[in-house]
């Protein structure tokens, strides 16, 4: 048995649910009960829930976000600027009082930086001396840069070096300095020293007669060949090979000299049995 719906002001009636013809099995399912309250309680738990999980990681996103822009805020900002001189004595006995160990530490600090200044000073200029002048000495025995030293390319230099800052000076800054100079004192445009002495000017070459590698003297003229090697002169006796140590013994012994001993090694097999006996006395030849 059917009834008809009932109309109320929270279901207001549907005219087309109700022209709709019902079947028989939707008949037989009971309806949704969607007016229950412990569905609509479920429902607003999950849904709180819910929004209460976004705004924790909101809040976390937001500050992992902030951690890293103070990260990068200290990264990039420069140190502070030290606090100005200018300040009252009232705000530096207020800022003691606040502060006693840092302002302590700042102070002390100003006042060794203060006495050592002029310590600091005086050794990085000694150190930046003393490494310039081992440099400039090395560079002095050069065998490139010694033919052309002299006082005017030395005060050239010592006054480019003098200009430059301590961690300026290298080898290669001193060297392209000496380069310069020199090159300016060829050309003329290095001033000289009063006192240095000037330099001789250069001779003049002289044309050489002399044959150069070979080639015959710059004076001839092409067209014309050479003379040829004087020949050997007939007045001037053969020259003899020298004797060696054993021979020398032997015409020592027998009171000959090198020719004469190298005439009796020479002499024909037929003059042999006349010729007289070396280092013999005179008489006892046979």
């Amino acid at each position: 048995m059917t009834h008809p719906a009932i109309p109320n002001d929270q279901n207001p009636p549907n005219d087309d649910l109700e022209t709709q013809p019902s079947s028989p099995d939707s008949e037989n399912q009971p309806a949704p009960n969607t007016s229950s309250p412990t569905a609509s309680v479920t429902d607003t738990e999950n849904v709180t829930r819910y929004n209460a999980l976004l705004e924790d990681n909101l809040r976390d996103q937001n500050r992992r976000i902030q951690e890293l822009q103070d990260q990068l805020a200290r990264t990039t900002t420069p140190p502070a600027a030290p606090a100005s001189a200018s300040r009252t004595e009232e705000e530096e006995r207020q800022d003691f009082y606040n502060r006693p160990v840092a302002t302590t530490r700042l102070m002390i600090q100003e006042e060794l930086d203060r006495t050592i200044k002029p310590l600091t000073d005086f050794v990085q200029q000694m150190r930046g001396g003393t490494e310039s002048e081992k440099i400039l000495n090395r560079l002095k025995g050069d065998p490139r840069f010694a033919p052309h030293w002299d006082m005017a390319v030395e005060q050239a230099v010592n006054g480019v070096i003098a200009r430059l800052s301590p961690d300026q000076i290298n080898e290669q800054t001193i060297m392209s300095t000496i380069i310069q100079a020199i090159g300016l004192k060829s050309i003329g445009q290095l001033a000289p020293v009063p006192g240095s002495p000037v330099p001789a000017p250069a001779p003049t070459p002289q044309p050489s007669t002399q044959p150069q590698n070979g080639n015959p003297p710059v004076t001839t003229p092409p067209h014309m060949r050479p003379s040829s090697p004087p020949g050997p002169n007939a007045n001037q006796p053969p020259r003899r090979r020298q004797l060696n140590e054993n021979e020398k013994r032997l015409a020592r012994e027998k009171r000959m000299s090198d020719d004469t001993y190298l005439d009796w090694l020479e002499m024909p097999a037929s003059q042999i049995a006349k010729a007289p006996i070396p280092g013999a006395p005179k008489g006892d030849n046979k």
